[in-house]
């Protein structure tokens, strides 16, 4: 069987990702991307994988390949993350295109009224259903972003 940090590669390579973009696409270090790769972590966590196989398209029963899951009930599990992976990609790309139109006063307000309430949001979105932080990530990501817009437009 294949080493799971060759295939990544391979797979990276082969979509002439570069490290860097797949780090920034999955909220995963390139340092842990890179030792997967070179094999100095064996066996990455579920969680890292699904992230890196979302980002690279990468078919769900390639988990089962590696050892990850165990047939098909997992499959359907699997099927439904990296969709629900792939779609909140999507959205933080239309928002962010959305930010980039934002005039100077709108993104400061925004800016502001977000950083104002965030402890909402994350009261908000630590309640949900699977107590995921996922969305957090998505919230912080914003305020960096706009930190960095915002500090461009000055």
């Amino acid at each position: 069987m294949e080493n799971i940090g060759i295939f990544i590669r391979n797979e990276r390579l082969k979509q002439n990702v570069s490290l860097r973009n797949l780090a920034r696409e999955t909220n995963i270090t390139p340092s842990y991307i890179s030792h997967v790769e070179n094999g100095n972590i064996k066996t990455p966590s579920l969680e890292h994988v699904m992230k890196i196989f979302s980002a690279l398209k990468v078919s769900p029963n390639y988990l089962v390949h590696f050892g990850y899951m165990k047939g098909d009930l997992d499959q359907h599990f699997i099927e439904n993350e990296l969709n629900r992976r792939s779609q909140k990609g999507e959205i933080q790309g239309l928002i962010k295109r959305e930010i980039n139109n934002f005039d100077r006063e709108t993104l400061e307000a925004t800016y502001m009224m977000i950083t104002k309430y965030r402890e909402i949001m994350m009261n908000m979105y630590r309640v949900n259903q699977q107590n995921e932080r996922m969305p957090m990530t998505f919230v912080n990501d914003l305020l960096r972003f706009y930190q960095s817009e915002y500090a461009s437009k000055s």
